[in-house]
């Protein structure tokens, strides 16, 4: 088989019955410390264009409220990155980062037991 120098390892046949793709993930846990009675795990799983799609309006949204990255617990609490915000604006912070999750072409991945 003949590949060609930059060809996108996701078009790129083995054979006739498999194929090449690749993905990236992003996950989080939750109850692993202690002695939880549940523990989760989330995600998201997609392609680098739809990564890049969403990260771009990621890091749009934080920069307009002057934040370099976002964590759920800090935005709930009003601690670290949001220490200065009021309450009110870091709920909007969190829809808008919930719709551009929404709107992107990333599937979510969860499980808990």
């Amino acid at each position: 088989m003949k590949v060609e120098v930059g060809a996108n390892p996701a078009t790129i046949l083995l054979g006739t019955l498999r194929a090449l793709i690749l993905l990236r993930a992003y996950f989080e846990e939750s109850g692993i410390h202690g002695r939880p009675g549940v523990t989760v795990i989330g995600g998201f799983v997609g392609s680098d264009a739809a990564w890049g799609a969403m990260e771009s309006r990621w890091k749009e949204i934080l920069g307009n409220y002057g934040i370099k990255y976002f964590h759920m617990t800090d935005a709930l609490s009003q601690e670290g990155e949001f220490r200065s915000i009021q309450s009110w604006m870091a709920q909007d912070i969190c829809n808008a980062l919930a719709k551009t999750l929404q709107g992107s072409d990333l599937n979510p991945v969860w499980s808990g037991i």
